[in-house]
């Protein structure tokens, strides 16, 4: 159900800057598989256990998924698990990061 759920997430915000794109899911061999972008240099938390991230590319992953997290939200959408493992790379330098890992997201009910 949860998978089910990323999915569909995934298909709505497949356009959006700075999201994983999602391309297809399919059931084979009772295996349930998800294909998306790669994320060329891995997630942000691998990449920064090497490297050392100066304040102007601190600043650029700051906005990029600051992009990401205000489409959704402007959207009704809560990522909730939002850290660098689940911050995908897809170039550096210059920096192409994507936001990933749907599956505790929800869409938010209006209050009123």
């Amino acid at each position: 159900k949860r998978i089910k759920k990323e999915v569909k997430l995934l298909s709505v915000m497949s356009d959006a800057p700075n999201i994983i794109r999602y391309f297809g899911s399919w059931m084979e061999d009772s295996t349930f598989y998800i294909q998306l972008e790669y994320g060329f240099y891995g997630n942000l938390s691998h990449y920064i256990s090497m490297h050392a991230l100066n304040e102007e590319d601190i600043k650029v992953v700051l906005a990029q998924i600051g992009s990401a997290l205000l489409w959704m939200h402007n959207r009704g959408y809560a990522h909730m698990d939002v850290k660098p493992e689940n911050i995908l790379i897809l170039s550096v330098k210059p920096w192409q990061l994507k936001l990933s890992d749907f599956g505790l997201s929800f869409r938010v009910k209006d209050e009123a």
